[in-house]
């Protein structure tokens, strides 16, 4: 049986033992005795991911990887919102480093980080490339006629 970090979602080691105190190999947080779950999901604290994608960002910044070009970098992240079924500005970086780790062609999430600086902008950028919703035609259009 699988456990699973509560605050990353990354699967634990199979070695695990549920009544240990341990830290997550992905975001290095600690996963206290019982807290592991059974199963993975979106089911994540905010404050436990907004934690978890700081560290793992802190982790991607310090390996000084190369910026790349900006339009390959925003088409990854619109492909993997795309997969997850997800809206481009409303990818999560954590959701983006499991999808990166299973997508080898995806780049890392320190070249994400290194080509935009800032996850928020990168998700700015990419929401830009996605294609928009039709606008919702209002049959009650209100508009001055002075």
């Amino acid at each position: 049986m699988s456990v699973f970090c509560p605050h990353c979602d990354a699967a634990l080691p199979t070695a695990w033992a549920r009544q240990r105190v341990d830290r997550c190999p992905t975001c290095r947080l600690v996963v206290g005795a019982g807290r592991a779950t059974d199963h993975q999901g979106d089911g994540i604290t905010l404050s436990g991911a907004g934690t978890a994608a700081g560290i793992l960002g802190a982790a991607a910044r310090r390996e000084s990887a190369p910026a790349g070009d900006r339009q390959v970098v925003a088409a990854a992240l619109c492909e993997a919102a795309r997969t997850l079924g997800r809206e481009a500005a409303r990818l999560r970086m954590l959701d983006y480093q499991h999808a990166a780790d299973a997508d080898p062609t995806l780049p890392g999430l320190g070249v994400v980080l290194s080509t935009f600086g800032t996850w928020k902008l990168a998700r700015l950028h990419a929401a830009d490339l996605a294609p928009r919703a039709a606008p919702r035609a209002t049959a009650d259009k209100r508009h001055s006629a002075a």
